[in-house]
């Protein structure tokens, strides 16, 4: 999906000999075709619109895919696709620089990220920001915390629930790109090559070998795709 702008330049200049001269004056309108990225094929058409929030139908094919890939003991309540342009953009700027690094590496993964109403309803305007980190733990780095498996997120430290009893989780694409073991004093990624110190990492772990755990120090590393809304099932005594 491109956008047209138009932009109207006006131009102006003298004619004719030394002793007699005159102002021409003229307008010239240019469009120039501007495409900022691949957009989702999911996605609604937006309309010039900077955001959209579609709530899935349950049962179709997106919803159930979803929900299939949430795989946790929570009935869902609803599910919304986030269609946020300026976000969308951001994030698909530093994937393309991702991978031209890692031209063979998967370089992004579907995380999940749960939270509270308040800052579920910023994340969806804003998206991910890391001065929300300190809530909960910090084991492995000061950035913005990623679960592997929902049921992970689910939990009330990381999703508390709200008043009514709902809980909120974002599914997300994360740019995980080149992992480094993470610890509570890192503020940003490992180097990948000590030599190098500007050279860093794109994501720190909880375990290289097989992380469940991903956090990330650059806000547009991540866009929040989908929010579940749910509540967890009583367990049965």
């Amino acid at each position: 999906s491109g956008k047209i702008m138009t932009f109207r330049v006006h131009l102006e200049g003298a004619s004719g000999n030394s002793r007699v001269q005159k102002r021409d004056k003229c307008t010239m309108t240019i469009c120039i075709f501007y495409f900022p990225g691949t957009l989702p094929a999911s996605w609604t058409p937006m309309n010039d619109q900077e955001y959209l929030e579609v709530p899935l139908q349950f049962g179709s094919e997106e919803y159930s895919k979803v929900a299939n890939e949430f795989r946790t003991s929570c009935q869902n309540i609803a599910i919304d696709r986030i269609q946020n342009l300026k976000l969308w953009e951001s994030y698909s700027v530093r994937k393309k620089a991702v991978d031209r690094k890692y031209p063979n590496m998967v370089n992004e993964r579907t995380l999940y990220h749960g939270t509270t109403c308040e800052i579920a309803e910023q994340v969806k305007k804003l998206g991910f920001n890391r001065s929300f980190c300190g809530r909960n733990a910090l084991s492995y780095g000061r950035g913005t915390y990623f679960a592997k498996n929902a049921q992970y997120s689910c939990d009330n430290k990381y999703s508390s629930p709200s008043d009514q009893g709902y809980k909120y989780m974002f599914q997300a694409r994360v740019i995980t790109g080149k992992l480094c073991l993470g610890n509570h004093l890192m503020k940003v990624p490992s180097p990948v090559d000590e030599k190098d110190s500007t050279n860093l990492c794109d994501c720190s772990v909880n375990n290289v070998s097989n992380p469940s755990i991903f956090v990330i120090f650059c806000d547009d590393g991540a866009y929040p795709e989908y929010l579940i809304t749910f509540n967890k099932k009583e367990q049965r005594k």
